[in-house]
């Protein structure tokens, strides 16, 4: 039996595992469907601290706010392990596909994928003629 990834928490709490530092990409999308929607998982800070983890979030999108974050396990002297609850947005910087959960089966025309690079240096909003691809 592998067990749940609960179990697995609760066992590197038991363990006093304060080496172990966990990542969780928090943009609340599960491929093309909202978390929430798909499988609550909130509120997710109070479940795993349950489970007797630190539990840290920050932007995952400022690496000042992560080196901060990483410093402060570092210099912590608990003996829980310490999860890192990283809240990004998929697509970040390109505003046509930003957060956008239909955007992420696709596959982009060699035109679309110019534009989203010349969007991403600041450019216009691109313009889609490539069809969704919807996986439920």
């Amino acid at each position: 039996n592998e067990g749940s990834i609960w179990e697995s928490f609760a066992i590197a709490n038991a363990y006093n595992l304060s080496n172990l530092i966990a990542v969780v990409d928090r943009n609340n999308l599960q491929a093309n469907v909202r978390t929430e929607d798909l499988i609550p998982l909130e509120p997710l800070s109070e479940k795993l601290e349950a489970f007797g983890w630190n539990v840290y979030n920050c932007d995952g999108h400022d690496f000042v706010d992560i080196n901060e974050i990483f410093s402060n396990i570092i210099l912590s002297k608990s003996k829980k392990p310490s999860i890192v609850i990283a809240h990004t947005l998929r697509g970040k910087g390109l505003p046509s596909i930003e957060d956008d959960p239909k955007r992420w089966f696709v596959h982009f025309t060699k035109d679309e994928a110019s534009m989203l690079k010349k969007e991403l240096a600041g450019g216009k909003k691109t313009i889609f003629t490539s069809e969704e691809l919807l996986i439920r």
